[in-house]
C-alpha cells in the first residue's frame, strides 16, 4: 500500500461519518499507480472526508513520474495519461466553484470538468474546443496559453448558432460572441476571448438579455 493509501485509511478509521471543513484542496494523480494491483486512485476518498458544502477550490496535478515509468519495472508506458477517473457523482464535486488543472499531463474529461463553474487550464485544441461547446451549461474555462483563430474555425465550423463576425472574413478576430437556440425563452451565449471560454443562458424575453 502506498502512503496516499496509508492515510487515506487512517481518516477512514479515525473519522468515520464526520466530515472535515476544507475550502481548498489540493491532489496529485501518480500514475505509477495504475500499474499496481489492485488499481487503485484514492482521490475519491480523500474528497469524500471533506465537509461539501464549505467546499470552494480544487487544484489537480499530475506528478511527472515518466522516468520511473519509462525505467521498465512497470511496463510500457501508455500515451494519453492520466486514465483517472473524476468522482462527479460526489457532493463535494458538485459543490467545488473552481478547478484548476493547470498541468499539460492533465487530460481533460470535459463532461465532467465543465458540472464545476470555474475552470482553468493551460490550453486548448480545436478538439478541446470542440467537446467544451457540445455541452450544454454555465461555465467559464480560463486559459494560460491564448487560443488559436483557426483552431476556433475548426471546432465551430459545424456546430449551431451564429457568430457575431463572419468568419469566412478577416474581421473574425477575438473577442467573440456565439448565439445559440436552447428553449423558447432563452438562448445559449458563447463568448470567446483569446485567454477565455464562456458559456452562459441568456432570457429572450427581456430587450438587454439579462442573465437566467
Amino acid at each position: 500500500m502506498s502512503v496516499l493509501g496509508v492515510i487515506a485509511k487512517l481518516f477512514k478509521e479515525r473519522l468515520g461519518d464526520r466530515r472535515i471543513l476544507v475550502r481548498n484542496f489540493k491532489y496529485m494523480f501518480n500514475r505509477e499507480d495504475d500499474y499496481l494491483e489492485p488499481k487503485k486512485n484514492y482521490f475519491h476518498e480523500f474528497l469524500q472526508v471533506l465537509w461539501p458544502r464549505e467546499f470552494r477550490h480544487l487544484v489537480l496535478r499530475m506528478w511527472d513520474d515518466k522516468e520511473v515509468l519509462a525505467s521498465g519495472s512497470y511496463g510500457p508506458v501508455v500515451s494519453n495519461w492520466p486514465r483517472y477517473s473524476v468522482p462527479s457523482r460526489l457532493e463535494q464535486w458538485r459543490h467545488a466553484r473552481t478547478l484548476d488543472i493547470r498541468d499539460p499531463l492533465m487530460c481533460k474529461h470535459w463532461i465532467s470538468l465543465l458540472q464545476i463553474r470555474d475552470v482553468k487550464v493551460v490550453s486548448m485544441s480545436a478538439e478541446d474546443l470542440k467537446k467544451a461547446q457540445s455541452i450544454s451549461g454555465r461555465y467559464t474555462i480560463t486559459l494560460t496559453e491564448p487560443l488559436e483563430i483557426e483552431d476556433v474555425k475548426e471546432a465551430f465550423k459545424e456546430a449551431p448558432g451564429t457568430f457575431d463576425k463572419d468568419p469566412e472574413s478577416t474581421e473574425f478576430d477575438f473577442p467573440l460572441k456565439l448565439t445559440r437556440d436552447h428553449h423558447e425563452d432563452t438562448v445559449i451565449v458563447i463568448t470567446i476571448e483569446s485567454n477565455k471560454f464562456d458559456m452562459d443562458y441568456k432570457y429572450l424575453s427581456q430587450s438587454s438579455l439579462q442573465n437566467i
